[in-house]
C-alpha cells in the first residue's frame, strides 16, 4: 500500500491533543453532548453576509451599510424562542434560507430544520410569517411514544443531533444525524427531507439511510450522489435518485460503494477531478479515485495506480483544500501539509505548524502583492481554535503573519471582494483587508453593536 508519512508531532503538543481526542472519543461513546455551536462559516452573497450564531440566532450583515439588518434583534428567530445551537452554515437558495440547529438536555437531544423567507426582516414566535413549512409534526421513531413529543408545526423537529452542514439536492435537503430517539436505534442516518413550501401530505422525510455510528460531518453532493463520512470508519457514496422506494433503507439499496478508513471519520470530503480527498481520526489522509471505488468489491483495498494514503500522525477534522496540483491537509495538532495530488508526496520540507487545533477548512486566495494566479502568489488563511487566522505561503509553507481576531476560530473564513470574513468563538463577525491584514470592522453577534 502506498503510504507516505509526515513529520512526527512535537512532544509538547501531545497533552492537549490527547485531551481533545479523549473528549471526542467520550462523546462518540455516549449520547451526552452539550452543544455549544459557533462553528458555522459565514455565507457571503453580493450584498450580505449570513452568519449563524452559536446561541441559535441567524444574523444578516448588510455589506453596503456595514451593519446588521434589524440591528435591534436577530433576523431569526428573535428573542421569543430557542431553536438550539447551530454548528452548520445556512443554505441560501433564491429567497429561501435553510437552517439546522439542535440542543440537548442530558442524553435527550432535539434537532430542528427550518425554511425561512429571507425577505422577512424578523420572525418572532408570535407571528410565523416567513416560516415556509406548515402542518408539520415531530418525527417519531417506531419505538418511541409520540405522546412524549412537543408539538411543532412550523419547522421539522427530530430527536437527534445535526452537527454538520446541511446540503441541497434539487428540492431535497440532505443531512446526517446521530441516533434517533432510543439508544437501540442505528447509530446514524443520512436523511432526505422534502422542502416543498406549505403543507405536505404525510411525512416530510423522503428516505433515511442508516449507518452503524454517528454522522457528524457534512455530506458533499456531486450529481445524484452524496458522499459522506461516519464515525463507523467509512466513507459512503449514496444514490440520491427518487427511484428507490424503501423509506428506511435498511437493505442499503442506495449504497453505491463504501470505503473503510483506518479510524472514525468526521471530515467533509472534497471532490475534484474524479478524486475524493478526506482524512480520519487515525491520522490517515486519503486520495480515493471514484471509478476505482466503484470497482473495489472489498471496500478497503486502494488501487495504487491512482490512489494513495498519507500518514499525518494526528487526527484530521478539517476539510481539505485543493489548488492546482496540490492538496492541503490540516490536523488537530495544528500541522498543515502540502501534498502532490498525483502521488501524495509532501511538497514542503516539513509541515507548517500553527498554534491551536485546526477544525475548519482553510481558505486559499491570491496574494494582493503578487501576480494573480501564480502558485507563488497563493496564500492559505488557516483558522486556529486558539487564536487568529494564520497566513501561510501556499508554495513554500512559510508562515507570513496573522489576521488578528483575538479569539479562537472554528469556522472556515470566507474570502470575498478582497475581504476576509471571520466568525469567532467570541460571537463576533470580523472582516479584514486581504492586503495588509488589518481589521476593517467587528460586530457583536449578540447585540449587533460594534466590538470594543
Amino acid at each position: 500500500m502506498m503510504i507516505h508519512s509526515g513529520s512526527a508531532p512535537r512532544a509538547r503538543r501531545f497533552l492537549p491533543i490527547l485531551l481533545a481526542l479523549f473528549a471526542i472519543a467520550a462523546l462518540a461513546c455516549t449520547r451526552n453532548l452539550s452543544p455549544t455551536g459557533g462553528w458555522a462559516a459565514p455565507v457571503v452573497t453580493d450584498d450580505a453576509v449570513f452568519i449563524a450564531d452559536k446561541n441559535g440566532d441567524l444574523r444578516v450583515f448588510d455589506v453596503a451599510s456595514g451593519q446588521f439588518r434589524n440591528s435591534a434583534g436577530a433576523f431569526f428567530p428573535g428573542d421569543d424562542f430557542d431553536v438550539g445551537k447551530i454548528y452548520g452554515k445556512p443554505i441560501i437558495k433564491d429567497d429561501v434560507i435553510f437552517l439546522s440547529a439542535y440542543d440537548c438536555s442530558g442524553a435527550d437531544c432535539e434537532a430542528n430544520v427550518i425554511a425561512i423567507d429571507r425577505n422577512v426582516d424578523n420572525i418572532p414566535r408570535s407571528d410565523s410569517t416567513g416560516l415556509l413549512w406548515r402542518d408539520l409534526r415531530p418525527f417519531t421513531p417506531p419505538d418511541q411514544d409520540s405522546q412524549d413529543r412537543n408539538e411543532f408545526n412550523r419547522w421539522f423537529n427530530i430527536e437527534t443531533e445535526i452537527v454538520g452542514d446541511i446540503a441541497l439536492h434539487g428540492d431535497t435537503l440532505i443531512f446526517g444525524t446521530s441516533e434517533i430517539g432510543d439508544d437501540d436505534q442505528p447509530g446514524g442516518f443520512l436523511i432526505a427531507l422534502d422542502t416543498t413550501p406549505g403543507s405536505v401530505s404525510g411525512d416530510r422525510i423522503k428516505w433515511m439511510f442508516p449507518v452503524e455510528k454517528r454522522i457528524w460531518g457534512s455530506p458533499i453532493i456531486v450529481g445524484d450522489t452524496a458522499y459522506f463520512t461516519s464515525m463507523d470508519s467509512h466513507v459512503y457514496a449514496v444514490d440520491l435518485s427518487d427511484g428507490i422506494s424503501e423509506k428506511i433503507d435498511t437493505s442499503h439499496d442506495r449504497l453505491l460503494w463504501s470505503f473503510e478508513t483506518d479510524g472514525a471519520a468526521i471530515a467533509e470530503p472534497l471532490i475534484r477531478d474524479g478524486k475524493l480527498y478526506v482524512g480520519d481520526f487515525e491520522g490517515s489522509f486519503y486520495a480515493l479515485d471514484l471509478e476505482a471505488r466503484a470497482l473495489d468489491t472489498t471496500g478497503r483495498t486502494l488501487d495504487l495506480s491512482r490512489e494513495w494514503k498519507f500518514d499525518a500522525k494526528a487526527w484530521i477534522w478539517a476539510k481539505a483544500v485543493v489548488d492546482g496540483d496540490v492538496v492541503y491537509a490540516a490536523t488537530l495538532s495544528g500541522d498543515v501539509f502540502a501534498l502532490d495530488r498525483d502521488s501524495g508526496q509532501p511538497i514542503w520540507p516539513a509541515p507548517t505548524e500553527i498554534e491551536g487545533q485546526i477544525v475548519a477548512q482553510p481558505a486559499i486566495y491570491d496574494d494582493p502583492s503578487k501576480r494573480s494566479g501564480s502558485r507563488s502568489g497563493r496564500l492559505l488563511a488557516v483558522p486556529s481554535g486558539d487564536d487568529a487566522v494564520w497566513v501561510i505561503d501556499a508554495a513554500t509553507g512559510q508562515e507570513l503573519g496573522k489576521f488578528a481576531t483575538n479569539s479562537g476560530v472554528k469556522a472556515s473564513p470566507v474570502v470575498k471582494d478582497n475581504l476576509l470574513y471571520v466568525h469567532t468563538l467570541d460571537r463576533e463577525l470580523q472582516w479584514f483587508s486581504l492586503g495588509d491584514r488589518s481589521q476593517l470592522g467587528c460586530l457583536k453577534l449578540q447585540s449587533g453593536e460594534r466590538c470594543g
